[in-house]
C-alpha cells in the first residue's frame, strides 16, 4: 500500500495547504483549492474502493493468485559459466529475499488472510480519504474548525494505525503460509546434474514486511489535531478578552 500512503500524504499537504489559506485568507481565496482536492479525493476513493474489491475477489476466488511470498536469502548459481564480461560480480553482494509467485495450491485459510489484510488496509485509506471529503465541505461552507474536528482527526488516525498495521500483519501471515503451501518440497531427485542444495528453487520462511508510512502519516494527524484545537482555544480567549475589554470601555 506504498502508493495509496503516498497519495494520502499528498491529499493531506493539500488540505493543511486549504486549511491555512483559509485561516489567513478566508474562504475566498481557497475555494478553488477546496473544490480541487475535493474532486481529487473523491476519484481517490471510487478508485481505492474498486481496487479493494478486485483485491478480496481475487484473493478468494481465483484459480491462480498471485503475490510475492518471502524466502530464505540464496542467490542462483549457475555452473561451467566463464568469461563473463563486464566481470564485476565480485564487487556484488546480492540476495534474493522474497520472490514473485502465481499459486493454484492455497489453501482457504490462507485465501481468507489474504483477503482480510487487503480489506484492512484498503479500507483504513478510505476512512482517511472519506475524512477528507468532509473536510473540504465544512471548508466549503465556511465552517471548518468545529468541535467535531479534534474527534474525526482521532478517529481516522486510529483507523489509519491500527487498520495499516493489522493488514500488514494479516498479509505477512498470508504471504508466509502461502509460500510454504506452493514451495515447500519435502525432496526431489535431480538427473542433469549433481545439486547440493536443499531445494531446486527458493525455499519459503516466515516474515513480516512493515511500512511505517501510515503510521507517520497517522501520527501526523494526530499532531494536526492537536494544533488546530490549541488555536479554537486561543481564539476562543481572546474574543473573550476583546468582549471583556469593550464591556469595561
Amino acid at each position: 500500500m506504498s502508493g495509496f500512503s503516498f497519495g494520502i500524504s499528498a491529499v493531506l499537504v493539500i488540505v493543511v495547504l486549504a486549511l491555512v489559506l483559509y485561516a489567513v485568507f478566508g474562504s475566498g481565496r481557497v475555494q478553488a483549492v477546496v473544490d480541487f482536492t475535493r474532486r481529487i479525493a473523491i476519484v481517490a476513493l471510487v478508485s481505492v474502493g474498486f481496487a479493494i474489491i478486485a483485491q478480496v475477489v481475487s484473493a478468494l476466488s481465483d484459480p491462480q493468485v498471485q503475490l510475492e511470498v518471502p524466502v530464505e536469502p540464496y542467490w542462483p548459481e549457475y555452473p561451467h559459466v566463464t568469461d563473463v564480461s563486464p566481470d564485476h560480480g565480485g564487487n556484488v553482494t546480492a540476495q534474493i529475499n522474497e520472490v514473485l509467485i502465481t499459486s493454484g495450491s492455497l489453501s482457504a485459510g490462507t485465501r481468507v488472510l489474504l483477503a482480510t489484510g487487503a480489506l484492512c488496509e484498503g479500507l483504513a485509506v478510505c476512512a482517511v480519504i472519506l475524512s477528507v471529503i468532509l473536510l473540504c465541505n465544512k471548508l466549503r461552507v465556511g465552517k471548518p474548525f468545529t468541535a467535531s474536528l479534534r474527534k474525526t482527526a482521532r478517529v481516522v488516525a486510529t483507523i489509519l494505525g491500527f487498520g495499516t498495521t493489522l493488514g500488514q500483519i494479516l498479509n505477512g501471515f498470508g504471504a508466509s503460509f502461502a509460500g510454504e503451501e506452493s514451495l515447500h518440497i519435502d525432496s526431489f531427485v535431480s538427473t542433469a546434474q549433481s545439486f547440493e542444495a536443499s531445494s531446486p528453487w527458493p525455499e519459503p520462511t516466515f516474515a513480516i514486511y512493515f511500512e511505517f508510512n501510515s503510521l507517520f502519516i497517522a501520527l501526523g494527524i494526530f499532531v494536526v489535531a492537536e494544533l488546530v484545537t490549541a488555536g479554537l482555544r486561543l481564539t476562543e480567549q481572546n474574543n473573550r478578552l476583546t468582549a471583556d475589554t469593550e464591556g469595561l470601555v
